[in-house]
């Protein structure tokens, strides 16, 4: 009995060392970390660092990048990144990929309300070290903007990683991804603390959905 369920577990973890490496990496290992940075931020606790990194890239403001840090939290607002996604789900719908349109708005939709939970949780104020080009009200942790840019980021990936436009999208998702974010510390309307909190607790729900909605990419023999 012992050997069964011996050999039954090692034939698992085989099996499903594909998604279970996932899980480690996308989940366990980003939670760890926000729960870090959450228990800190619950506690009042200020971390020298955010202050560092906010002044740091204050100084080296200019008017090109001002412009250009502007234009990429544009695109990072929830109705430019809500637009983009509604033509890519007109997209999917048109091509009758069904199952991708659910996975889609699955990861979107569930990091913004878990956006919103957490804000309301927190209520953690957004830094006020300048008068932003941006100025921001409300709660500011996690980072609302590095949610949605880092979700729609990683959905795309997941949805090209079986086609010839795998690297094309990992590299241009996680470039759009880190300049949106890097733009609202930029400005001054988050703390990095808030953008690493974002990242973390996003990379973490797509990563879920994808095991739920999207396993076949991990258990190829999998008839799903």
């Amino acid at each position: 009995m012992t050997m069964l369920t011996r050999s039954s577990a090692t034939e698992f973890v085989t099996t499903h060392r594909n998604p279970l490496i996932l899980a480690l990496i996308g989940i366990v290992l980003p939670l760890l970390g926000f729960g870090l940075i959450a228990e800190d931020v619950l506690s009042k606790q200020v971390f020298a660092w955010d202050i560092t990194w906010l002044e740091t890239l204050h100084r080296s403001a200019t008017p090109i990048w001002d412009k250009f840090m502007l234009a990429m939290t544009g695109i990072g607002d929830v109705k430019i990144l809500s637009g983009l996604v509604a033509f890519g789900l007109l997209a999917l719908w048109f091509n009758g990929k069904t199952r991708d349109m659910i996975f889609l708005i699955a990861a979107l939709v569930g990091a913004a309300a878990i956006n919103i939970v957490l804000k309301l949780e927190f209520h953690r104020a957004r830094p006020h070290l300048w008068n932003s080009l941006t100025p921001e009200n409300g709660f500011g942790f996690p980072s609302g903007h590095t949610m949605g840019s880092v979700a729609v980021a990683s959905a795309l990936i997941v949805l090209a990683w079986n086609t010839p436009w795998r690297f094309a999208v990992l590299i241009s998702g996680t470039v759009f991804a880190v300049l949106v974010s890097l733009s609202r510390v930029y400005l001054g309307v988050h703390y990095p603390s808030d953008v690493l909190a974002g990242w973390a607790i996003s990379l973490a729900w797509v990563t879920l959905v994808t095991l739920i909605l999207r396993r076949e990419l991990f258990l190829p023999s999998l008839k799903v």
